[in-house]
């Protein structure tokens, strides 16, 4: 697993070692239980318009084979999780290969992903985590959750967030953290940028089943290319938490505004929200009692914000809906549709983007360590800018193995 920057190699792993030894030597004073799940799932995959092109679409099969690792311990004040995979993807072009263009197999390339968690109440009052990661992939997602992106960059996120979490009584606290993460790019001309966040969260929990927090965070993104401007971000939301017996809500609304280092450059600003819906056939209680899942779920979750990454300054207010419905028959056939759409409505330019998915699974559970799954999508992206609109179909198998070797 490579790392891009010695110095900033250097910085995350003191901050990372120093946090983590505070928490463990807390947790192993204590009896605990150790869990570990090792997995492996060879995977194919076909795209019809793997470069989300609009005039130029190619077919290409991805196979792939990732192994991957659970790790967690448990104490009754202490919580520690590790998960970490390496996926081996291999591209092949399905038609000859256009003129000028390479050929899809020079982006194969092995994304990896290192991820820690940690958490322990130091004291009756005060609990210390940290959240920890390292990951090189080529999906724009995984550094905005927002991406409205279509190219296959490979590049890599590195994160390192210590948190506290101080209880003023049973239903008041405060949870304060600081998160530096960067993203580096490894063959393209998109700019390197580091982002520096803090974060502020009062909370009150009115009762078990609802909760109140009045969050408040600012950052600084810094890019590396003077192409896209450096700016300051700050967001304070309102938020709800609401637990009934067979489903949870959860909404929030507030507001961002965004400034750029760049004088003259004019600030922008969205109202944020999210709204968010999840429900199933049976309670938790009954789930644990029985040891079987619910045979019917759904997930509905709305949002709305400014984007993180601005990369040549592409800014833009996303409104995101997100939804999945699952039922499974005969406790072997879980099945699954799902979706969402995002508008993308760009606030330096006049550009604005309409982009739809849907998809259907198919899950056959085999055995407890065993599972076959099957799926089919389709997206496309209506842009008022030329170039810029697109459709692909995609189809995807993959086979997982994953054993529980027992808990200690």
């Amino acid at each position: 697993m490579r790392f891009y920057s010695i110095s900033k190699l250097h910085s995350y792993s003191l901050s990372f070692c120093i946090c983590l030894f505070i928490i463990t030597a807390h947790s192993f004073a204590e009896d605990g239980k150790m869990i570990i799940i090792p997995s492996i799932t060879p995977e194919w995959r076909d795209d019809s318009n793997y470069y989300k092109s609009e005039g130029l679409e190619r077919a290409v099969s991805t196979y792939s084979i990732k192994p991957g690792i659970n790790m967690g311990y448990k104490t009754p004040k202490t919580t520690f999780a590790l998960d970490g995979f390496l996926d081996f993807q291999r591209y092949n072009d399905e038609d000859d290969v256009p003129a000028g263009l390479l050929s899809a197999d020079e982006d194969d390339y092995t994304e990896e992903l290192l991820g820690v968690t940690a958490e322990s109440q130091l004291f009756d009052r005060l609990s210390f985590g940290i959240d920890a990661g390292y990951m090189n992939t080529r999906e724009a997602a995984e550094s905005d959750i927002y991406s409205n992106s279509t190219k296959r960059e490979e590049f890599t996120i590195s994160r390192v967030a210590p948190k506290v979490t101080y209880r003023f009584g049973e239903k008041f606290g405060l949870l304060s953290s600081y998160a530096n993460s960067s993203i580096d790019y490894d063959r393209s001309n998109a700019s390197d940028s580091t982002q520096n966040r803090g974060k502020f969260d009062l909370f009150y929990n009115l009762n078990t089943n609802t909760s109140f927090d009045l969050d408040y965070q600012v950052w600084s993104r810094d890019y590396d290319m003077t192409t896209t401007s450096d700016y300051t971000s700050q967001q304070l939301m309102i938020n709800m938490n609401k637990q009934y017996k067979y489903f949870s809500i959860s909404g929030g609304i507030g507001y961002q505004e965004r400034s750029f280092d760049v004088g003259g450059k004019e600030d922008i600003d969205a109202l944020a929200w999210q709204f968010s819906l999840t429900g199933q056939s049976s309670s938790s209680e009954e789930i644990e009692l029985t040891g079987e899942s619910a045979r019917s779920r759904m997930m509905l979750s709305l949002s709305q914000n400014l984007n993180d990454v601005g990369t040549d300054e592409e800014y833009y207010t996303a409104t995101r809906v997100d939804a999945k419905v699952s039922r499974l028959f005969m406790t072997k056939l879980d099945t699954s549709i799902k979706g969402f759409f995002q508008n993308s409505d760009y606030e330096l330019i006049t550009r604005e983007d309409d982009t739809w998915n849907i998809a259907a699974e198919i899950k056959y559970l085999m055995k407890e360590w065993l599972i076959f799954s099957l799926e089919s999508g389709y997206e496309t992206r209506d842009s008022n800018y030329y170039g810029e609109d697109y459709d692909a179909n995609y189809a995807m198998f993959n086979v997982q193995f994953i054993y529980n070797l027992g808990s200690r």
